[in-house]
């Protein structure tokens, strides 16, 4: 879950105004205008040529690759009112610990203790789970 990116923040505070069914929980990466959310509409596709993302389903202006629900609960935060970026990146934060927690419990299901341990601490400092 990367709060960092100008993406996820416009979809979460756009879900937090729209609500979560209007953008049928997908991101919108082309941007928020007033006309864009027009593009999916049959009529106006062609319109769309610039920011498309993905042929296999047809033109479509919404991210469709996979679901956005990790950015639920961000979202939900943020229609409670609490726009703090410190708080909301804290749910990214503590789906990272659950995530090397849940980690470390599988790798104790298969192996020992403390390969377990030392295979959680390895992902856990490596520089691509500290992004």
């Amino acid at each position: 879950m990367d709060m960092a990116s100008a993406q996820t923040i416009l979809a979460v505070r756009w879900w937090a105004r729209d609500g979560f069914l209007v953008h049928y929980f997908l991101q919108l990466p082309s941007g928020y205008g007033k006309l864009v959310k027009y593009f999916d509409d049959p009529q106006l596709q062609q319109h769309a040529k610039g920011s498309i993302n993905g042929s296999l389903i047809g033109s479509k202006i919404y991210y469709t690759r996979y679901p956005s629900l990790y950015i639920l609960p961000i979202a939900l935060t943020m229609k409670l009112g609490i726009n703090n970026l410190f708080l909301l990146r804290l749910w990214a934060i503590v789906a990272s610990l659950l995530s090397l927690i849940f980690f470390y419990a599988f790798l104790k299901l298969i192996t020992n203790k403390i390969v377990a341990f030392t295979a959680a601490l390895y992902f856990g400092i490596s520089p691509i789970f500290i992004k």
